[in-house]
C-alpha cells in the first residue's frame, strides 16, 4: 500500500470523490503520523462505541466471523483472535475489555489502509447505495453521505427524535430535493451540541454539508454504453463495398441481329 501522510490518494473510491476520502480518514485517525502516535493499538472513542481498531473500524458492531474475515490476511492470528473476543461489545462493555485487546493487538498504517480500502470503505458505501435517488448524485455528494452513515450508521429508518434529521434526509433523497440535504447535515449537530468532547462531530457535520453543496454543483457522471466493435465490411450483411472499392460495370453484350448483320458486313469487306 503507498505511504499517506495527508489523505486518501491511492485509495480505491468505489464511487464517491478523493475529498470524501480525505474527509473521512481525516476525522477517524487525522493522519498518518497522528494514527502511528495515538491508533496503532485499539482505543474507543467514547459513547455507544466498541474496541475501534484501524481506520475507525468497530469492533462491537462486528461480528466475531466478520472481524476474522476482514482482518485474517493483514494480522496474525493471535491479535485477530484477541479483536474476536470483543466483537458485539459497546458502551461500558467494551471500556471494561479494552484493556484486554489493547497490549495484544498492534494494527501497522498499511494494514488499517488496505482494510479501509478494500473492506471497510465499500460495505458504507453499500449501505448508503440504498437510499433512493443514489445514481443521481455526484461523487461528491455521495462522498458526504458515505461519511455520514461511516460515523452514524445507515439509520435513516430509525424512530426518535435523534434520528429526525436522518429520516429527514432519506425522504428528501426520495423525493429529489437533494438542495434541501445539507441544512438536515447542519441540522444534525443539536445533538452533541455543548458536549465539548464531541465538538470534532460538530465540525463532521459541517465539512461534509460543504462537501455535499459543491457536489450539487458539479454535473453527475452517467456511464454512456460502449460503442461494438466495427464489423468488417466483408462479413456485414448487405455492407455494400467499401468506400474506395470500385464496382466494375459489366460489357453490355450484343443482341442476335446485331451479330448477323455485323457478319454480313464482314463478309463483303473481304470481297472487296
Amino acid at each position: 500500500m503507498p505511504n499517506l501522510d495527508s489523505g486518501g490518494a491511492g485509495v480505491r473510491l468505489h464511487g464517491i470523490s478523493l475529498a470524501a476520502v480525505d474527509l473521512i480518514i481525516e476525522f477517524e485517525v487525522s493522519s498518518e503520523a497522528v494514527y502511528n502516535k495515538l491508533y496503532r493499538r485499539p482505543t474507543r472513542p467514547g459513547g455507544a462505541s466498541g474496541v475501534t481498531i484501524g481506520i475507525g473500524y468497530d469492533c462491537g458492531y462486528s461480528t466475531a466471523a466478520q472481524i476474522r474475515s476482514d482482518w485474517g490476511g493483514v494480522l496474525p492470528v493471535a491479535m485477530v483472535l484477541a479483536l474476536a473476543s470483543v466483537a458485539g461489545l459497546t458502551g461500558t462493555r467494551a471500556a471494561s475489555a479494552l484493556a484486554s485487546v489493547r497490549s495484544k493487538v498492534e494494527v501497522p498504517w498499511a494494514a488499517a489502509l488496505a482494510v479501509f480500502s478494500n473492506t471497510s470503505l465499500p460495505k458504507y458505501v453499500a449501505l448508503a447505495d440504498n437510499l433512493p435517488n443514489w445514481d443521481k448524485l455526484s461523487p461528491d455528494c455521495k462522498g458526504a453521505l458515505v461519511s455520514l452513515v461511516y460515523n452514524r450508521g445507515a439509520s435513516f429508518g430509525n424512530s426518535g427524535s435523534r434520528y429526525q434529521e436522518m429520516r429527514n434526509i432519506r425522504a428528501h433523497m426520495a423525493a429529489g430535493r437533494f438542495s434541501a440535504i445539507p441544512t438536515e447535515l447542519r441540522s444534525m449537530k443539536r445533538i452533541w451540541a455543548g458536549d465539548a468532547s464531541l465538538r470534532g462531530l460538530l465540525v463532521r457535520r459541517d465539512k461534509e454539508a460543504d462537501l455535499f453543496e459543491r457536489g450539487l454543483k458539479a454535473p453527475v457522471e452517467v456511464a454512456t454504453p460502449a460503442k461494438p466493435p466495427p464489423v468488417p465490411p466483408d462479413s456485414a450483411p448487405d455492407a455494400g463495398p467499401p468506400p474506395d472499392r470500385q464496382l466494375s460495370q459489366p460489357t453490355p453484350q450484343p443482341s442476335v441481329w446485331t451479330a448477323f448483320f455485323m457478319a454480313i458486313i464482314a463478309i463483303f469487306r473481304r470481297a472487296k
